[in-house]
């Protein structure tokens, strides 16, 4: 047997043991990337599939969704999804985690969401979102030209 597949098999093994230890710790994230791996993974789920293509989903079906994951797997989809310059589809996802109460905490969303508006040339957009950001979190004489204080 030639050292590269014995090579490969120890590799293995020890794949296989970190994954039982971590297993045995309850790791959650370990636990749902093995769930991701069971959906044949990350991007087929058919929320997510409806979410990429902008569908009207009723918004606690889309916030489950988001719930299921920790952001971080969302954020990392997002940022293949600018690398791989599909930027209507990452700019809805964005805009979907950025509205859910968890993922919407972090400001990777926000930021994301509101630069490919302003990159996309669509500043009234972005404006107008972060008008509505502004009400919503309540900025003190926070102003933006041609709205109202």
């Amino acid at each position: 047997m030639s050292t590269w597949i014995l090579d490969q098999a120890n590799h293995f093994l020890l794949v296989q043991e970190c994954f039982s230890q971590l297993e045995r710790y309850q790791n959650v994230h370990l636990l749902q990337v093995g769930q991701i791996i069971r959906e044949k993974g990350p991007w087929t789920n058919p929320v997510l599939q409806a979410i990429l293509k902008d569908s009207q989903l009723p918004r606690d079906e889309v916030d489950r969704y988001l719930g299921s994951e920790v952001p971080v797997f969302f954020e990392l989809r997002v940022r293949y999804l600018l690398s791989s310059e599909m930027f209507t589809e990452a700019v809805v996802l964005a805009k979907n985690c950025s509205q859910h109460p968890v993922a919407g905490r972090h400001l990777f969303f926000r930021q994301t969401y509101l630069t490919c508006l302003l990159k996309a040339a669509l500043p009234h957009h972005m404006h107008e979102e972060v008008r509505e950001q502004a009400l919503v979190i309540r900025i003190p004489g926070f102003w933006i030209k041609g709205s109202a204080k």
